[in-house]
């Protein structure tokens, strides 16, 4: 809290004098707040228009770290981030799925529900194709383009679906990697953004992080974040008062069977990243 209506601003606004005013929240601190991500070392990914990773530290990360943000007293986030997530898959539809998608609507379907069960078929092999989720940019500092790879005659309309939901959560795992490089542990994660409304997608970011994954039974994680705080300012940091209507967090745990698929799969998508990239 920085402080109260007064008396001046009440008689502009007509709000009460007195009205504690509180300050409000850099999004990606809202989320990691939201997604209970918010102690010394927690992690919190947010997979949506950008592809935010980041870790609650107690000192300014290293200069190889992308950003850093100020986070709470003696508290800041290690934040590797790029715009290499949820976007790409939106770009897709919007492309090649917009007749497909407003159909589905007209029948009170969700065209991404549809792909969540559609995936649960696909076969994990190493002949699906391979997606660089680099539509908007890419997870460095250079400007590679977006690239899909590997398809084939028998492929059909949702395995390349696959790819884009695969080669987002590598995004992310090229980012989590700079972390862990940079000194962090990664051991869990709480995710939040559109991917996190999907079950595969999070059980997809358990496998290819090899961590267990956290998923908040919210839609709106960082305005959660923002009224927690907010609560917080007005009860003096009571924060046993925060949950009101607790939700019982979704949890994946990776399936240790499909660690060596992914593995190889990862290894193949930075070969071809560092093969383009040197092209120039």
């Amino acid at each position: 809290m920085i402080g109260t209506v007064t008396e001046d601003a009440a008689r502009i606004t007509q709000l009460k004098a007195g009205t504690p005013v509180i300050a409000g929240l850099f999004d990606v601190v809202a989320c990691a707040y939201g997604s209970q991500a918010s102690v010394l070392a927690d992690t919190s990914v947010v997979a949506g228009t950008w592809n935010i990773n980041q870790v609650v530290t107690d000192e300014l990360p290293p200069e190889e770290v992308f950003m850093a943000c100020k986070f709470a007293e003696n508290r800041y986030l290690a934040i590797e981030s790029s715009t290499c997530s949820a976007s790409n898959l939106e770009w897709l539809v919007d492309r090649f799925f917009s007749e497909r998608r407003e159909r589905e609507a007209s029948n009170g379907n969700n065209i991404f529900e549809q792909f969540n069960r559609q995936l649960e078929d696909v076969e994990l092999m190493p002949t699906l194709p391979m997606f660089h989720p680099y539509l908007y940019g890419s997870t460095g500092q250079d400007s590679q383009s977006a690239n899909l790879f590997g398809l084939k005659g028998w492929h059909q309309d949702i395995h390349v679906v696959y790819a884009f939901y695969e080669g987002i959560v590598f995004a992310h795992l090229e980012h989590i990697q700079r972390l862990r490089s940079a000194g962090y542990d990664v051991d869990r994660i709480a995710i939040s953004g559109g991917a996190s409304r999907s079950e595969y997608w999070c059980q997809l970011f358990a496998d290819i992080l090899g961590v267990t994954v956290t998923s908040t039974n919210c839609n709106e994680v960082g305005a959660k974040g923002v009224a927690q705080l907010a609560m917080s300012a007005v009860t003096e940091g009571q924060t046993e008062q925060l949950s009101l209507q607790p939700q019982p967090d979704k949890r994946y745990v990776p399936n240790t069977e499909r660690s060596e698929f992914f593995t190889t799969r990862y290894s193949k998508y930075c070969l071809l990243r560092d093969a383009l990239g040197s092209l120039g």
